[in-house]
């Protein structure tokens, strides 16, 4: 599994862990193993330590209510998609600065779903395309009032913006029923190549990362039953290569 390949483990984290520079705080009851890369961008940015213990505040509530069904899926998602991103940068040779954004994307792309209904998050069969949609403009609503870095402010609501594009409203959509498809906050600023790229990126890692865990309205997929689903939305060859990376680095 993943897990086996990073060295540290993250104990359950309060708001006060989350701020505070101890990494070695006493572990309880929900443990995550994380990579170090992704720790110390947690550590260095206080906007995602805020975004990421307002998600496990969420959590921890809809788990507590919901038992085993729903067990903190949104955080460990986040942190998961993050570890996986900075265990497979180097064979995919992403760029320093292109790893620094899809680990801030991961952490907080989720986010605008602490904003929806609780009953909603934790239904069985997941978001329909239309929630997602809305997960999608909670988040970047959420991201104005966060005070990341403003050099990287602009990407990270890209690639925030467009991670669903594949399941809900994708680009190759003509202007008019892009405009009616996307909801105002959605409609996002044109970005340099590399940041595009980046976010098409995203996208495979963060539906990879979705299928291979365990979720309250899913199974673990099996490494087969991933490849076919994600090579039927993503045909093209160098896409279908990163997919075979990054299963590789979730099975090794």
């Amino acid at each position: 599994m993943l897990e086996k390949s990073l060295a540290r483990e993250w104990p359950r984290p309060t708001r006060e862990y989350l701020r505070s520079e101890n990494l070695e705080l006493e572990r309880k009851n929900l443990q995550i193993i994380i990579a170090p890369p992704v720790a110390e961008e947690i550590k260095e940015n206080p906007f995602l330590q805020t975004a990421l213990g307002d998600i496990y505040e969420f959590d921890s509530q809809l788990s507590k209510n919901r038992g085993s069904k729903y067990d903190f899926d949104t955080y460990r998602h986040s942190l998961r998609t993050a570890n996986l991103i900075s265990v497979a940068a180097g064979e995919l040779k992403l760029k320093p600065s292109t790893i620094k954004l899809l680990i801030w994307a991961a952490l907080v792309h989720d986010v605008g779903k602490i904003k929806m209904p609780p009953a909603l998050i934790a239904k069985k069969g997941g978001l329909s395309v239309e929630e997602k949609s809305v997960h999608v403009s909670a988040s970047l609503n959420y991201l104005k009032n966060l005070d990341a870095p403003e050099e990287l402010s602009d990407k990270l609501k890209y690639i925030v913006g467009c991670h669903h594009e594949k399941d809900s409203y994708p680009r190759s959509q003509p202007a008019d029923r892009r405009k009616n498809s996307r909801p105002k906050e959605d409609r996002r600023k044109e970005v340099d190549a590399d940041t595009e790229k980046a976010g098409h990126l995203f996208g495979i890692f963060d539906k990879l990362e979705a299928l291979s865990g365990r979720r309250n309205y899913k199974k673990i997929w099996s490494n087969a039953e991933i490849k076919d689903a994600l090579f039927k939305v993503y045909p093209e060859s160098d896409d279908q290569n990163r997919i075979k990376v990054l299963l590789e680095k979730i099975s090794s």
